[in-house]
């Protein structure tokens, strides 16, 4: 495996590649993979934004754990609220919702 040679930056709007000299495929190791990942997606908020994205953390990681937690949060109101329905239903008392509510939560964090 040789050396690849890859320039990255933008222009027009566009996040834009450049290879140096013609190729019929490009092979990276794994850090080189990501760190172009993660110099694509800086490229493109940039590109988007107009802004520099903060650097002191990885961009890749924070914008999965934001889309991951909305998902989450979404997804605990559904499962809170039918919950709150069906013990309100039989009856049970604030104090015991309260806690199979929080039980629940917590064991969903934990996983």
């Amino acid at each position: 495996m040789s050396s690849v040679d890859v320039a990255l930056g933008i222009r027009n709007g566009q996040v834009v590649i450049h290879w140096k000299g013609a190729r019929e495929t490009i092979e990276f190791d794994p850090q080189n993979a990501f760190d172009l990942g993660e110099a694509m997606a800086r490229s493109a908020h940039k590109a988007k934004f107009g802004e520099e994205p903060p650097s002191d953390r990885s961009y890749i990681a924070d914008q999965v754990r934001a889309r991951v937690t909305d998902q989450e949060r979404v997804k605990m109101i559904h499962r809170t609220t039918n919950m709150l329905r069906s013990l309100n239903e039989q009856g049970k008392s604030p104090g015991y919702t309260a806690m199979q509510l929080v039980d629940t939560i917590l064991a969903e964090f934990a996983r």
